[in-house]
C-alpha cells in the first residue's frame, strides 16, 4: 500500500514536470516521464532525450528489505531502420526501508546514431519485474 501511494505522488509529480524544452529544431530536447513498480518498491522519474544523448533524473523508493534496482537502456535507429540497444546502467536504493534514492547517473551517448528510446527495468531481489518504454 505505500508503494502504490509514494508511486502515485510521483508519478503525479513527474506529470506535472513533462516538458518540452525549446531549442532550434535540430537540437530539440524532450523530456518524458516513467513510472514502474512491484510490491516490494518502484521508481520514477524523467528521462531526457537530445539527438546522441540521453539524460535520466530517477528516484528509487525501497518499500522492504528486498533489493530495489533500477536499469535504463537507450536505444538507437541505425540506417537500416532497424533498431539497436545502447549502453545500460544500474542503480540501486541499498538503504533503510521506505528511504528514496535519487539518481543522475544512468544516461549515456551513442556518436553515431539517434537515441529514440529508453527502457525502464525494475529489480527485485535481482529478478526482473517491471518495465517500461520511454519513448522520445
Amino acid at each position: 500500500m505505500k508503494t502504490t501511494r509514494k508511486l502515485a505522488a510521483a508519478a503525479t509529480t513527474a506529470a506535472l514536470g513533462l516538458s518540452v524544452l525549446t531549442a532550434s529544431p535540430a537540437h530539440a530536447a524532450v523530456t518524458r516521464s516513467f513510472s514502474v513498480s512491484a510490491y516490494d518498491g518502484a521508481a520514477w522519474g524523467t528521462v531526457t532525450f537530445n539527438n546522441y544523448s540521453w539524460t535520466v533524473d530517477a528516484y528509487i523508493y525501497r518499500d522492504s528489505g528486498a533489493s530495489i534496482s533500477l536499469k535504463v537502456c537507450g536505444w538507437q535507429t541505425l540506417d537500416n531502420g532497424s533498431s539497436a540497444q545502447l549502453v545500460c546502467k544500474t542503480a540501486s536504493n541499498g538503504g533503510s526501508v521506505g528511504s528514496t534514492r535519487h539518481v543522475t547517473t544512468l544516461g549515456a551517448s551513442a556518436n553515431w546514431a539517434q537515441v529514440y528510446a529508453a527502457t525502464t527495468y525494475l529489480y527485485v531481489n535481482g529478478a526482473y519485474v517491471a518495465g517500461q518504454w520511454v519513448y522520445k
